[in-house]
């Protein structure tokens, strides 16, 4: 795992409206942070700038002492640094499990040891030869969090990822975030679940574009 020290300074952007404002965050190794906020407040737009797929207005982000431009082309750190966790798992349906969770090595060139080991610390073995259409909730966030923690990234970025799932199944994925951060993993998990929020060191409320300690 690589080391981790994110900061972003004073970010803001904007669509027709402001979105995020003066948004200041500071990431590293074993942070576990949760972001409340409303529908439609902002929360996936500062992921999806956490995770560089989309780039800001104004401010500064610097990861591990390099300053990033926004306009520039960032999937090579995203493949190095960044794994993703969606609330709809976003999983092939017509590829099997074992298919889904090895996708991202179609886009690398590296070999990776980590998915036996994946399988089993996510008991993954008996979904391996099935077709996602036939899981469970549960079981598809499971094999989507193996997918993302497949190259071994330093930061989890967690969109929603308990909000399909019953409180059992949700308990599940927030004590598997707690291991992973325990490794040295760490997380941002947005959500409107307060309950799930608090699994995290560190709650932080988003609205009106604002990022401040709830």
């Amino acid at each position: 795992m690589e080391a981790l020290d994110l900061q972003i300074s004073h970010l803001s952007k904007a669509y027709h409206k402001p979105v995020l404002q003066d948004v200041c965050l500071a990431l590293r190794n074993g942070s576990f942070v949760s972001i409340l906020g409303r529908s439609g407040c902002g929360k996936s737009t500062l992921l999806n700038i956490l995770g560089l797929i989309e780039p800001w207005d104004r401010g500064e982000y610097v990861l591990n002492g390099r300053t990033l431009h926004r306009r520039e082309d960032h999937s090579r750190l995203r493949q190095k640094y960044i794994g993703f966790v969606f609330q709809s798992y976003h999983l092939i349906p017509t590829l099997s499990c074992r298919e889904n969770i090895l996708l991202p090595l179609l886009y690398s060139r590296q070999r990776t040891k980590r998915f036996e080991a994946l399988v089993e610390r996510l008991e993954l073995e008996p979904l391996l030869h099935r077709r996602v259409p036939t899981l469970s909730g549960g079981e598809k966030q499971r094999v989507a969090i193996a997918r993302a923690l497949l190259q071994d990234p330093c930061l989890i970025l967690a969109d929603e990822p308990t909000g399909n799932l019953d409180p059992k199944n949700r308990d599940v994925i927030l004590s598997l975030f707690r291991q992973e951060q325990k490794e040295g993993r760490a997380i941002v998990m947005i959500t409107h679940d307060a309950e799930a929020a608090r699994a995290a060191d560190q709650v932080l409320h988003l609205e009106g574009g604002v990022l401040c300690e709830t």
